[in-house]
């Protein structure tokens, strides 16, 4: 990767880069972004999990990213950086701080940062501060970082919204990125990710050896947003209530057609490795989309809090297509033999995730078994009373 260092002025070559904000009376409230060198170290990123979750009216992001990075050569001491970008708007001249809640530690261990100017830019973004912190590693060695922080959505007169991820700062790191894992949970697409739309709203991008030629970039228009997420209720002065409730109408029937063809496409070698609580999710998934109503507490509240679940009280087996009464007969064979949690390798990874190097986990996982072999209830409700009720 080329790399230009100085930290008074560092320069990103950027391959595909963000849009620009044309509206003069915009409020520009940041970016999120990668952690970068502000000193050649010659240092790699073996992995990197970022999970961005927003939704349009928290009006903020909350950011957690998981990092490794190794020494392949001699010992050396490395100054790492994570920056920031100034806040704008017509009402105030000068920059505001846009990082809100910033916590960071190396190894589990929480480390002091200094804050101090910096200028990160190209034609299309910037940055002008930066939170500085040291990690010395040995020959060889590997080090975690993790932060943790939000920052909130910009948007324009025009009543659109946009928020902004960084992710090409880590292409400043020695080689490719070993491995990266991106979750955004939001209800809105991210343009360049695969858009997973069910269970969770959310877009999830995976790639080894990758080298950083994109960012992230979520949009959408306020008015839209709150037409479809208060489900067609009017806002006085956007729209009247035969507008909106159109506007929800024709999103959330989308959206329902979406999940039906998720959920028909999932592959047996992954089916094969979900849990019974998973599977019962997609069968009943299907089922919601029809806006069958459900007799489980847990159940109700779950699809209650998804926007597009109209319940029907008129619901009937006859609803449903022939292709998806085929997809819920398939999804049934699996339930029997589904396991009951999490394989151990899986568990493992997330309990040892945030410990010291060199530090074993004290917490010892139970083996996974297998469901107790029962059919189906008809409705697909619930796969087994056996089974117990979903967790909340």
């Amino acid at each position: 990767m080329k790399r230009v260092f100085p930290l008074a002025f560092l320069v990103l070559c950027v391959l595909l880069s963000l849009p620009e904000v044309a509206a003069d009376d915009a409020v520009f409230l940041g970016y999120g972004a990668s952690v970068f060198p502000a000193e050649e170290g010659a240092i790699e990123l073996e992995y990197e999990q970022l999970t961005i979750t927003y939704h349009p009216f928290d009006e903020e992001a909350r950011v957690e990213a998981f990092l490794i990075f190794k020494n392949p050569g001699e010992a050396k001491t490395v100054l790492m950086g994570f920056p920031e970008a100034l806040g704008h708007s017509p009402a105030e001249e000068e920059g505001f701080p846009t990082i809100l809640d910033l916590d960071t530690t190396v190894d589990g261990v929480p480390v002091d940062t200094v804050y101090q100017p910096l200028e990160m830019r190209n034609g299309d973004f910037h940055f002008d501060r930066v939170y500085l912190w040291k990690v010395h590693f040995q020959k060889g060695e590997s080090h975690t970082i993790k932060h943790t922080y939000r920052y909130k959505s910009s948007y324009d007169s025009l009543g659109y919204w946009y928020l902004d991820y960084i992710l090409q700062t880590g292409a400043l790191w020695a080689g490719k990125i070993g491995r990266i894992d991106i979750v955004v949970r939001s209800p809105v697409k991210v343009p360049w990710m695969e858009f997973v739309p069910y269970p969770e709203e959310y877009s999830y991008f995976h790639a080894t050896e990758w080298e950083p030629d994109r960012d992230i970039r979520l949009t959408s228009l306020y008015s839209t947003d709150l037409a479809v997420f208060g489900k067609g209720e009017p806002v006085e002065g956007y729209y009247d209530e035969a507008a909106a409730r159109k506007i929800y109408r024709e999103a959330a029937v989308k959206r329902r057609a979406e999940i039906r063809a998720y959920i028909a496409a999932l592959k047996p070698e992954y089916l094969s490795r979900c849990t019974k609580k998973e599977i019962q999710t997609y069968i009943n998934g299907i089922y919601a989309t029809y806006g069958r109503p459900f007799k489980d507490p847990a159940w109700a509240a779950f699809f209650t809090g998804k926007w597009w679940y109209e319940p029907d009280h008129a619901f009937h087996e006859g609803m449903l297509s022939g292709e998806d009464q085929k997809t819920i007969a398939r999804l049934k064979t699996y339930v029997d033999k589904a396991l009951t949690s999490l394989p151990i390798p899986f568990q493992q990874k997330i309990l040892d995730k945030d410990r010291p190097s060199g530090v074993k986990s004290q917490i010892k996982v139970k083996a996974p078994s297998r469901g107790a072999t029962g059919r189906a209830e008809t409705s697909g409700e619930e796969t087994s009373r056996r089974a117990g009720k979903m967790r909340a």
